[in-house]
């Protein structure tokens, strides 16, 4: 999951914020370290304090002429997986992350919180950038940050998908975290209230509700109706795509009868000799020069200068943004080396010698086959069995609720128990007539 939870205006809200990820606002919280775009750990109050400091007075500094206090100074990000994940590979897919989409022109730091149900990070990227623009946010692109989220995970073992939630048939809008918390009913420091989205929800369930008990149907609003199309709609298209599985032929077939598949190479039945001098036949043929033999040319490399289009000439200097206030402090980087991952048919043989480490090695597409017997499944029991997850995903698809409707629920179950209470009560009472007095002793029963 990749969303933006809210945005900063002005100094003071950067500082309640960095004070919130790093839990310094929380006397009883354990202290989370912060890092930033560099690799520097902000681990002590102190350099917190440091850091929102420096952030503050470069945002009054940069305000924009005419926009004053509405002008979006920080975004506040959240990056998570459902259930609890490896916190190192959570925190080295942020960091990458944050360095593909912000650590070019944006400065940024970002917390891991493990003391959750979920682990999640909070990511806060200035929105004014070295060269002075705005960060520009938009459906799009909160999309590729979501994917590309998703691969940094992958990339570490982490088995996530960034679909978007119409496909999954999810109608139901995330409730903003900012409502989340003035809606918490324990919340530490303060008594607990109820936000005026909360209050106006609560008035149109119950209104809801009286009309119900009144006999009148409640009235649907635009959104409920189309949130239940939307999904009546992704729902049809994936049915179809199960449809279409069901329905498709098989592989093309030899007369035989064997599905025509595309086996592996065979490398071993490459002559390489004769390959290679068919390569060196058609590079003489096109003019190429063969490089490291004589007549060749000289096999070293070329020498280019950065900004110099010939060698000698003195170019402008330029200024790489991630060089800039390099820190005094501790710095973390990953440390990992190259890696080069191969096709699952690769040869086990390099040239020169070399062996391809089998761990380095993709593991490629394989062949699905029968749970009882082993055998290779066809194309055709594979498109029926697709199929069928298909439909058992359509299935399993949530109700089309809005957040009203849930409340209105909510509300009915609890005036339902509620009346049950009541209702057991009375039926506990003894009776009058069940109760023997002087007047019955000696009567038949």
């Amino acid at each position: 999951m990749v969303k933006i939870s809210s945005y900063g205006k002005g100094g003071a809200h950067v500082k309640a914020h960095l004070m919130y990820i790093s839990r310094h606002s929380m006397a009883s919280a354990e202290k989370v370290a912060l890092e930033n775009d560099k690799g520097q750990l902000f681990d002590n109050i102190d350099d917190v304090k440091e850091l929102y400091e420096h952030w503050s007075k470069e945002i009054d500094v940069n305000k924009s002429p005419g926009k004053g206090v509405n002008q979006r100074d920080t975004m506040h990000m959240v990056l998570s997986m459902p259930g609890k994940a490896d916190p190192l590979a959570l925190r080295g897919a942020v960091r990458a992350f944050a360095a593909d989409n912000f650590g070019a022109n944006h400065e940024y730091v970002f917390a891991l919180h493990t003391d959750t149900d979920n682990d999640h990070c909070h990511l806060v990227v200035k929105c004014r950038g070295f060269d002075g623009r705005q960060v520009r946010t938009s459906p799009e692109r909160l999309q590729h940050w979501r994917e590309s989220f998703a691969e940094r995970l992958r990339e570490r073992g982490i088995d996530a998908e960034a679909t978007p939630r119409p496909v999954r048939g999810v109608v139901r809008r995330p409730e903003k975290q900012v409502l989340r918390h003035i809606d918490n009913p324990a919340p530490e420091g303060r008594a607990p209230r109820q936000s005026r989205v909360m209050q106006s929800r609560i008035e149109e369930a119950e209104a809801a509700l009286q009309a119900e008990a009144a006999g009148r149907r409640p009235d649907v609003t635009a959104w409920e109706g189309a949130a239940r199309a939307w999904q009546g709609k992704t729902k049809a298209e994936w049915l179809g795509v199960a449809k279409d599985l069901r329905n498709r032929p098989t592989a093309l077939k030899t007369k035989d009868g064997k599905e025509l598949t595309n086996e592996p190479i065979n490398y071993s039945r490459i002559d390489r000799l004769g390959a290679r001098a068919g390569q060196l036949r058609a590079a003489a043929i096109a003019g190429i020069e063969r490089r490291g033999k004589p007549g060749g040319g000289s096999a070293s490399a070329d020498l280019h200068k950065s900004g110099d289009r010939e060698f000698g000439a003195r170019g402008q200097a330029l200024a790489v943004p991630g060089l800039r206030d390099m820190p005094a402090g501790n710095v973390v980087r990953d440390q990992r080396g190259a890696a080069v991952f191969l096709r699952a048919n690769s040869r086990h043989r390099l040239d020169d010698g070399r062996s391809a480490d089998i761990e380095m090695r993709r593991a490629g597409t394989r062949v699905a086959t029968d749970a009882g017997s082993g055998r290779p499944l066809s194309l055709a029991e594979r498109n029926l069995d697709l199929a069928k997850r298909i439909e058992a995903f359509v299935a399993r698809l949530p109700e089309p609720l809005t957040a009203r409707q849930v409340l209105q629920r909510q509300l009915r179950a609890k005036a339902e128990a509620g009346r049950s209470v009541q209702h057991d009560g009375q039926s506990q009472q003894p009776k009058a007539q069940g109760i023997p007095n002087d007047k019955d002793k000696g009567r038949s029963r």
